[in-house]
């Protein structure tokens, strides 16, 4: 769970989401995994985006 968001200059509101995300590590070998996951991000600013936001990601991790 995090919060991401960011500011603008002169803005009189900026974008700010609550993001939810779960994932499991596949090992390939001892040093190197594929790491597949799910995020839904939350908008709290109606001016921004009213839905939420679902994300496919995946990530690589080196073990050294």
């Amino acid at each position: 769970m995090d919060i991401t968001g960011a500011s603008f200059q002169d803005a009189t509101e900026n974008p700010l989401w609550v993001g939810l995300q779960g994932g499991y590590a596949i090992f390939l070998s001892d040093h190197i995994s594929v790491e597949p996951g799910l995020r839904y991000n939350f908008s709290l600013n109606e001016d921004f985006t009213d839905e939420g936001i679902f994300e496919f990601r995946i990530g690589f991790a080196l073990f050294f």
